[in-house]
Formats: structure tokens, sequence, C-alpha cells
């Protein structure tokens, strides 16, 4: 059955959507390390099929995941931006970048208590923000992700207090003084996503601990990657209470959409309360503000290494377009 127009299925007087962009990513498609375009091609042709609010005048975006450390090592070929960008033009989509920095030997985060560790954190940072640079169009796009640090960021003892305040004052200072400036350099907008415990040590956390880090940084390229995952599980208190909080500090970027136990939106503690959510979201956006939002998911390549502690079993493509359609549903209610 054909699908109406989401233009004619939100009726007036529903929830403004206007300061709203909704998107997908792209890895619930396809393996990003892939050498053939056709694979981007694709997938692009299939998010334009999501069933995703259709408000005047707003883009629509897929967020492309970079493997920087097989980049860098030169294990896969470096993705054709300039290719990939005619492709998504051509399909009325948006480029996300999405810098993915997993666990590389010898690499440490950006709060190291090892200062040449942490000089280590901010070369490959700024490797991944020249990436993001070739996407950008009209001068703006996200480097969004875990791009405090690696998987393996902490020492093998438990920081005490004081170290942990240290840590917190190196990640303040280096993105301040080093890593901001170059991303404002780059047209670079990144947004730090806090992580659950069970997926990275961090201390980026959910929460009022990461908006506090941000809000300390207070540079408009610096902002948050708010995953509702991580918020349900870690955040203090309502984790709708803490993304709302974050949205209107004007540091929100972007807004990834997942259940608490990573599973399809709309089948747990979150979902249910999308309505609320997005209403919360809405009114909280600054004047002048965009927040990108959308379902995600993992194809089982990728659940591995990004360390997801609840692989899916159903097909990533489905999940998306179940989410899209709830989503959908809930709003135009």
């Amino acid at each position: 059955m054909q699908r109406m127009p989401m233009s004619r299925l939100i009726p007036a007087g529903c929830l403004d959507l206007s300061k709203l962009r909704f998107g997908t990513t792209a890895w619930s498609y396809y393996d990003p390390s892939s050498k053939n375009i056709s694979d981007f091609e694709d997938t692009v042709k299939e998010i334009r099929k999501l069933n995703f609010p259709d408000v005047s005048g707003a883009e629509r975006y897929i967020e492309v995941l970079s493997v920087l450390p097989l980049i860098i090592s030169g294990k896969v070929s470096e993705p054709r931006p300039a290719v990939m960008n005619v492709i998504a033009n051509d399909n009325n989509l948006r480029i996300n970048v999405t810098g993915f920095i997993p666990n590389i030997p010898g690499a440490a985060s950006l709060y190291s208590l090892d200062a040449n560790e942490r000089k280590i954190a901010v070369d490959l940072v700024k490797r991944g923000i020249d990436h993001a640079s070739d996407f950008v169009r009209n001068g703006y796009a996200i480097l969004a992700g875990p791009l405090q640090g690696v998987h393996e960021s902490f020492p093998e003892k438990i920081p005490s207090a004081v170290e942990i305040r240290d840590m917190e004052d190196y990640f303040v200072d280096i993105v301040g003084d080093k890593i901001a400036p170059y991303a404002e350099e780059r047209n670079v907008k990144i947004s730090f996503e806090p992580l659950n415990h069970d997926e990275m040590l961090s201390i980026v956390r959910p929460g009022k601990t990461a908006l506090e880090l941000i809000r300390r940084i207070n540079h408009p390229n610096i902002g948050l990657n708010l995953d509702t995952t991580h918020y349900a599980q870690e955040a203090e208190g309502p984790c709708i209470d803490s993304i709302v909080e974050a949205v209107k500090s004007g540091k929100a970027f972007n807004l990834h959409l997942c259940e608490h136990n990573r599973g399809q939106f709309g089948t747990g503690d979150v979902g249910y309360r999308v309505r609320e959510l997005f209403a919360g979201v809405v009114s909280a956006i600054p004047n002048g503000s965009v927040l990108y939002t959308g379902p995600e998911n993992f194809y089982s390549g990728l659940q591995r290494p990004l360390r997801i502690w609840r692989p899916d079993k159903e097909d990533a493509k489905q999940v998306v377009r179940n989410a899209s359609d709830y989503i959908t549903e809930k709003l135009s209610n």
C-alpha cells in the first residue's frame, strides 16, 4: 500500500517540528569500510523510503560512519566524499559524518593521565575533523560519536576522585584549546556522545556530567550527541528530563533514538514516551538552532567492534523502518 505524504499525515495543531531534521545512520545498511560506492548509493535510496515527518523546508540527513583507524592504517581506502555528496544531494539528503575511534593499540583518550597519550588522542581527533571537513556542505557538518577517547581509556585500576577531577580538567583544556579552534577553522561541529559504562569507561557520562563539561568548554563548535540508550541507562534523574535540559542549553546537536536495551525504538521504556520526549525537545530548542534526530541500529558486522552488549537478531534495516513508522504514528496522533 502506498504511503501518504507525511505533510498530510501530521494534522494542524500538532507539535511544531520545524526545528528538527530527521534522518538515520548508514551503518544500519552497509559495511562502512566497503570500497564499493554502489553500496552507499543503495543505502541512500533505502533511507529515502523511510517514513519520516516531511517538514516544510527541512533537510533530511544520512550519518556516514568513518572507520578512521582503518583509513589511517591504510587497511581501507579513503571514502570518496565528492562522489558520496553528489549521491546524497541527488536524493535530497545531507551527509552527517560520524567519526568512529575504537580501541587503537597505543592510543588513549583526551583525558588520559599520560601527556603523550593525550597528544596521540588529539592527533586522532584532528584527523577525524579533517576527514569530516571533506564532507562539509554549506560550511556545516557534525563529527559525532565517541570522540572523547578509545574504549580502553582507563587504566586497570579505577581512578580516584582526584584523578577523575584531573581527567575532567585535561578534557576541558585540551578540547577548548586544541580541538575547538581547529574544528572551527575546518567548519566542523563536534558532538561528543556520552556513553554508558557497558560500552565505554568514560568521564563524559550522560546527564549533568557531560553537560557541565561542555558548558565549561563553552565553544559554539562543541556540543553533545544525545543517545536515548545511554541516557536511559546512566543519566541522573529521568532520561527525558536530562535530554531536554541539554537541548535547552543549546549544547545539543544530535539526538539518536534507541531503546534502553538497544532494541528497536518503540519497544521499550523510552519509546512509549516518544511524544512527551519530542514535546519537551521541541519546546526546549533555542531560537535559530536545529536538532538532527533519527533512529539508529547496527548491522551485525558492527555490533562486535562497537562492543554492543545486546546484539540484535533482527534485520537492522527492518528495525529502522519499524522505528521510523512508530515515530511518525505517535507524532501524528
